[in-house]
């Protein structure tokens, strides 16, 4: 069967920080509502609203301190979306505040991985099945003319994508209890975007007070690289013999307190879930030597593993259906986003070139 063409919405933003954030809250109003909303049931369902706006206003002020003018933008956001903007707030918290408040979340996000010969990184977006009509590509050009493009959720200032210095950042959350307000691991990629090298970045993610339980993958065009896995208050760089990264989500080099047998089944299924297609990159890299944008996007469309393969249909976890939201493949020298809608096997990829439109491939 053909691949079906299913594309993504695409939305320019310029201007100032306050100026882009309203234009993506009046462009994403109603988006950004249906977010929230599928957020607020989802993962804070019996939190009082005045519980959470008392929380989200506690993380704005942590943002402050890590970069002033993202605040602004959700500033921005929050005036075009005509919402409060401890809302959106929790939009860009929304995995660490759910540590937060709730615990361990029961469910996994993402295969990633870079192939330093070609520039190439890419990952596949595990998440509930919603967020396929609501994941998106923002293309965004600052005053100085730093541009970017990233895929992201409504409201959300930072998540999959890179720069025009051909500076990238892919993201797998991983498990973790924390009961601490940090940065959340959002606001870190947008500082990666938002870096003019990839030493600059691995300094923005080193000085942020994060909370979060996640590993951030940053790449550049020339092939150079740093793996974080991040936990509380730690930060850890995951080596790799043969210099090809990747990552799914259970911590490989950080064995602390994260790093513990599972505390029940669904803990156990999960971690098996993700061993399962880390050992199957591995198997799949190893098996051939090409290491051009073809091999990551059969990687990201394997089907072997059932249940637990890294194309993953959704399945029903957390009172949710949870599979690949999207696959998206980044070529860092051409400055590309190939990226599909759905199952990368069941969807074409599109090809998104920074500050274009789009074409099919």
């Amino acid at each position: 069967m053909s691949p079906i063409e299913r594309k993504f919405p695409l939305i320019f933003l310029s201007g100032n920080n306050f100026e882009a954030g309203k234009q993506h809250g009046l462009k994403l109003r109603r988006q950004i509502e249906t977010s929230y909303g599928i957020y607020k049931k989802f993962l804070f369902f019996d939190i009082p609203d005045h519980t959470l706006a008392e929380i989200g206003k506690r993380y704005l002020e942590c943002f402050f301190t890590f970069d002033e003018e993202y605040v602004t933008e959700i500033e921005g956001i929050a005036a075009g979306a005509c919402v409060e903007p401890w809302q959106i707030a929790a939009l860009n918290a929304r995995n660490e505040l759910h540590h937060y408040l709730k615990g361990r979340l029961e469910s996994n996000e993402c295969t990633a991985l870079f192939l330093p010969q070609t520039g190439i990184l890419a990952q596949n977006w595990d998440w509930a099945r919603e967020f396929e009509s609501l994941a998106l590509i923002v293309s965004r050009e600052r005053p100085d003319g730093h541009k970017t493009l990233q895929m992201t959720e409504p409201g959300v200032i930072g998540k999959i994508g890179f720069n025009a210095l051909g500076l990238g950042v892919c993201l797998n959350f991983l498990p973790g209890r924390n009961n601490q307000i940090g940065i959340p691991v959002h606001l870190i990629l947008r500082s990666v975007l938002d870096s003019a090298s990839i030493e600059e970045a691995a300094d923005r993610i080193r000085q942020a007070e994060s909370s979060s339980f996640s590993n951030i993958l940053v790449a550049n065009r020339s092939g150079k690289y740093f793996n974080l896995e991040l936990s509380e208050r730690r930060k850890i760089t995951v080596t790799y013999a043969d210099r090809i990264p990747f990552h799914t989500n259970h911590y490989i080099e950080d064995r602390g307190a994260e790093f513990s047998p599972a505390a029940d089944a669904a803990e156990e299924e999960l971690h098996e879930d993700s061993v399962i297609r880390f050992q199957r990159v591995r198997t799949l890299l190893g098996q051939t030597q090409e290491r051009g944008i073809g091999v990551a996007k059969r990687i990201l469309s394997d089907r072997r593993g059932g249940r637990h393969a890294i194309c993953s249909d959704y399945k029903f976890i957390m009172g949710r259906h949870i599979g690949t939201v999207c696959s998206v493949v980044m070529d860092l020298k051409k400055l590309q986003m190939h990226i599909s809608k759905g199952n990368p096997d069941q969807n074409a990829y599109e090809v998104i070139a920074m500050r274009s439109g789009f074409s099919n491939q």
